[in-house]
């Protein structure tokens, strides 16, 4: 076991010793052992050092230092031995946590994943990419690409490394693609219909704000007026909702609580963007969540103040649940 030599630190500019130390921290303290010192974490003081460690018969004790057991004597046995079969079929139905009788086989990748994860294919897709110049050649998006085939695999496996089958495209594009033509059997033609039609000029408002300011029951009261997108029953696959919404003749509304920043960077320049904030004072927002039976945290304050830095950033416009209601049904669109 090492020894902790440091006596005090230094925490929130006061010197404190080191026991009152919470028991994760990650301020730096100098432990001893046999074979000397070094600086650690306080976090990892009990972790043996490497030569402590072979000589225990092991390198994966625990932070405290426990006996070496049977596991961890096997463990290294086995180490550089290639596993069996036997012994791969029984990792992969632990894996799946089913019994013999349910387990689906070994997963095997299929001829076009294959092809996918070869150099071959990663060489045409970077000459693809510089072909369009590191651009969407649909939006003139640059960052977070990928490549179309025109004329998809399963239709012509022949021109799967063909750059002249092949196009750059946003990844957020690339799936609304996808989403209205399906995957495999795609054509050029499908391609030249879905490019003519692309509306960048597509009006989409994001309706921000924290929990208990009223987004929701707001959106709710405009699906005569909007395509309303709910972030909570969608935050799995929400590009893909907002490009099945943008084949309404309806404005977007995205009611959307989180990640604020991070949409509006991967949706701009595909939408014509306008940012609208509720924002209600702190007493009205608390009052909200215990009246439906939630539970006032702090988090609650760090929300408070966060929409209001990303008001400042990104806003166009800012009311109460109330005023943002008579704003947006007022909207000539």
């Amino acid at each position: 076991m090492s020894k902790i030599i440091t006596k005090t630190v230094k925490y929130r500019g006061k010197e404190i010793s080191v026991n009152e130390l919470k028991e994760k921290s990650q301020i730096k303290v100098i432990v001893e052992c046999e074979h000397g010192q070094r600086e650690i974490r306080w976090s990892r003081r009990h972790r043996l050092c490497k030569k402590c460690s072979a000589e225990a018969g092991a390198f994966n004790t625990s932070p405290k230092g426990r006996k070496i057991t049977w596991g961890d004597k096997i463990s290294k046995a086995k180490k550089g031995i290639p596993a069996t079969d036997k012994h791969k079929k029984a990792l992969s139905i632990a894996q799946y946590r089913c019994s013999k009788d349910e387990w689906p086989g070994f997963y095997s990748k299929g001829e076009i994943h294959r092809l996918r994860d070869s150099n071959e294919y990663l060489e045409f897709r970077k000459q693809t990419m510089e072909r369009d110049e590191y651009t969407c050649v649909i939006t003139g998006k640059t960052g977070n690409l990928e490549v179309h085939h025109l004329n998809s695999v399963n239709v012509a496996k022949d021109k799967i490394f063909d750059i002249n089958n092949a196009v750059t495209l946003h990844a957020s594009v690339h799936s609304m693609f996808h989403l209205k033509f399906g995957n495999g059997n795609n054509t050029p033609e499908q391609f030249k219909e879905f490019k003519d039609k692309f509306k960048t000029n597509k009006k989409l408002f994001f309706l921000c704000g924290q929990s208990g300011v009223g987004k929701t029951y707001v959106a709710n009261r405009l699906k005569d007026k909007f395509e309303v997108v709910n972030y909570d029953y969608c935050k799995k696959d929400l590009l893909s909702h907002i490009a099945l919404a943008a084949e309404s003749n309806k404005p977007i509304l995205l009611d959307i609580p989180a990640l604020i920043s991070t949409y509006y960077k991967e949706l701009f320049g595909l939408y014509e963007i306008e940012m609208l904030f509720i924002l209600e004072d702190i007493d009205t927002v608390k009052e909200r969540i215990t009246s439906r039976g939630g539970k006032i945290t702090d988090s609650i304050q760090k929300r408070y103040k966060r929409m209001r830095a990303l008001y400042k950033k990104y806003g166009s416009y800012k009311s109460t649940s109330d005023g943002m209601y008579k704003y947006l049904r007022s909207l000539k669109i």
